[in-house]
């Protein structure tokens, strides 16, 4: 099992919306690192989608919003909040995959 973490560490847009007529800047969005959802993608065709956890930190800013990338709609990303409820779900997945003994 991997566990792969998803930060906005980079900003885009699409072309389009960026050069959209008073619109520039504002466009922008936090998305992960290119290298990363390419990296995510291998690791899901090695792997299989039931031995990854993908967990993604939510920018503390409110704008711009985290950008998931859309080649990977339907992936479940689970919210690595102060809520901590994404260690429950993590600690149930390692169980389910043996590596810790169940809580």
């Amino acid at each position: 099992m991997r566990i792969v973490i998803m930060t906005g560490d980079d900003f885009g847009a699409s072309r389009m919306q960026y050069e959209a007529e008073g619109v520039m800047d504002k466009a922008l969005q936090f998305r992960a690192r290119q290298n990363v959802v390419l990296e995510l993608g291998f690791i899901y065709g090695k792997l299989g989608w039931e031995n990854v956890f993908v967990l993604y930190k939510v920018p503390n800013k409110v704008y711009p919003n985290f950008e998931r990338p859309s080649d990977l709609d339907g992936v479940v990303f689970h919210n690595m909040d102060s809520s901590a409820a994404w260690q429950d779900r993590l600690r149930e997945r390692l169980g389910r995959a043996k590596l810790i003994g169940s809580a």
